[in-house]
C-alpha cells in the first residue's frame, strides 16, 4: 500500500467530498498508508481533515478517524495520536452539546406554542364575552405574560363590560 500514489487519491477525494458525492470510506480510511515517509503526520492530518469534512454523521466521521489512527499507530508519534484523540473527543463533546442545544430548542418551542395557544384561547374567550370589542386589546393580549393571562382568564369570568378588561391590559 506504501508509495502509492497519495497526491491524486487525496485530490480525487477531496473533490468527492466536496462536491458532495458518494466516496469509498475505506479508500479514505487507508489514504494516510499511501505514503509513508518523514511527513506521515502531514498526510495524517490532511486525510483527517478531508474526513471531517465528509457529508455524514459525527459517529461516523469518528469512527473514520479512529481507524486511520489505529491503521497509523506505529507511524505516529504519541504525541501526534494524543492530539488526534483530543480532538475526536472535542467532536464528541461538540455532539453532546449540539443534542442537548436541540433538546432546549424543543423545549422553548413548546413553551412559546403553549403560551401562543394560551394567547389564542383568552382572545376567543374575550370575543366571546364582549363580541363587540377593538381588535387594539388583541394586541395588548398578545404582550402579557404568562402569568398575567392567567389572571385574566379568571377575571373574565366575572367582568360584566369590555372596561373591565382595562385594569388588566
Amino acid at each position: 500500500m506504501a508509495d502509492g500514489n497519495w497526491e491524486a487519491d487525496y485530490k480525487r477525494l477531496k473533490t468527492q467530498i466536496d462536491q458532495g458525492q458518494k466516496i469509498n470510506e475505506l479508500e479514505l480510511i487507508f489514504l494516510p498508508l499511501k505514503k509513508l515517509d518523514e511527513e506521515n503526520e502531514l498526510y495524517v492530518d490532511q486525510s483527517i481533515k478531508l474526513a471531517k469534512n465528509l457529508k455524514t454523521s459525527k459517529e461516523m466521521k469518528t469512527r473514520i478517524i479512529s481507524m486511520m489512527v489505529v491503521l497509523m499507530d506505529k507511524y505516529l508519534t504519541r504525541e501526534k495520536i494524543l492530539n488526534i484523540w483530543e480532538e475526536l473527543s472535542m467532536l464528541n463533546i461538540m455532539k453532546v452539546a449540539e443534542e442537548k442545544g436541540y433538546e432546549k430548542g424543543i423545549e422553548k418551542g413548546y413553551e412559546k406554542g403553549y403560551e401562543k395557544g394560551k394567547e389564542e384561547l383568552i382572545w376567543k374567550m374575550i370575543l366571546k364575552k364582549f363580541p363587540d370589542i377593538q381588535y387594539k386589546y388583541y394586541e395588548k393580549v398578545k404582550s402579557l405574560n404568562a402569568d398575567k393571562l392567567d389572571d385574566i382568564s379568571l377575571a373574565l369570568l366575572d367582568m360584566k363590560d369590555s372596561q373591565e378588561l382595562d385594569r388588566y391590559l
